[in-house]
Formats: C-alpha cells, sequence, structure tokens
C-alpha cells in the first residue's frame, strides 16, 4: 500500500465535511481615545507635521587649518529643515547653497568656490572656499541668536 503511485493513479481520501460554527458575539469595543498612547502619538504627529520656520544661527569664524589661533569674520546662516534650503552671509556676499543635506545630525551645502558644513550637536562648522590651485578651510562655532 505504501508503494509509489504512478502518473495515472490517484489517491483518494475520505474528507470530513467543512463545519461552520456558529458567529459568535464580537468582543467589546475599547475606546483607543482614552489611551494615553494614542494622545501621546496624536501630540507627536502634531509637532511633526506643523511646519517649522527656518532657524537662524550666528557663526563665528575661529581660524584655519593652517592658522587656528586666527580670528575670522562672522556668517549668519539660515536654514529651514522641512524646504531643504541653507543660505548664509559672510560680510557683504549672500549664499545660496545647493546640494543641500539637513538632518538631525548635522547640515551641509555648496554652491560656486564654497562649500559649508555645519555638526548641529556641537554647533561647529567648517567653511570652505575652493581656489585655482587652493583650499581654504576654516573652522568656526555657532550659536542661536538671543532675543534683545
Amino acid at each position: 500500500m505504501n508503494e509509489p503511485m504512478g502518473p495515472s493513479e490517484e489517491r483518494t481520501e475520505a474528507r470530513a465535511p467543512l463545519a461552520l460554527s456558529a458567529p459568535s458575539a464580537p468582543a467589546p469595543v475599547r475606546s483607543v481615545w482614552r489611551s494615553p498612547w494614542t494622545i501621546a502619538g496624536l501630540l507627536v504627529i502634531a509637532a511633526t507635521s506643523a511646519s517649522a520656520a527656518p532657524q537662524q544661527l550666528s557663526c563665528a569664524l575661529t581660524g584655519s587649518a593652517a592658522q587656528p589661533d586666527s580670528k575670522g569674520s562672522s556668517i549668519t546662516v539660515t536654514f529651514d529643515a522641512d524646504a531643504k534650503t541653507l543660505t548664509a552671509q559672510k560680510g557683504d556676499q549672500n549664499y545660496d547653497f545647493k546640494n543641500v543635506s539637513i538632518s538631525n545630525v548635522s547640515m551641509s551645502g555648496d554652491v560656486a568656490a564654497v562649500s559649508v558644513g555645519i555638526d548641529r550637536s556641537s554647533s561647529s562648522m567648517v567653511w570652505q572656499e575652493y581656489g585655482a590651485d587652493k583650499v581654504v578651510t576654516t573652522y568656526g562655532l555657532c550659536r542661536q541668536p538671543t532675543a534683545e
């Protein structure tokens, strides 16, 4: 009886008919609005979905790799994480950066012969200007401007 079956043989087995059970009463519905997790989740969604206004940083260049103790100029950086925009003003020169990357950790961008990178946790910055045959790298520190 345990012999292999050939291609033209069929095995038939008696099967019990499928029994349908009577529907049971639905489980009681618990209000999800009373759950503290639901309320906390809604608050997080509301906070993250609200569009944040562009933020501004006041940065002071503190020195270059060649001259770490040299004092530089100040730079005002404006960024919008939602719109992925990054701009800066150094003296009377304005920069509208391209290839912008903004995360919770850092932000960076470049335009023409300048690139910028800012570490958001330490507020340190690197400003690089590219010349014909050299790169001038300057470091700095940024802070949120204080309300006056």
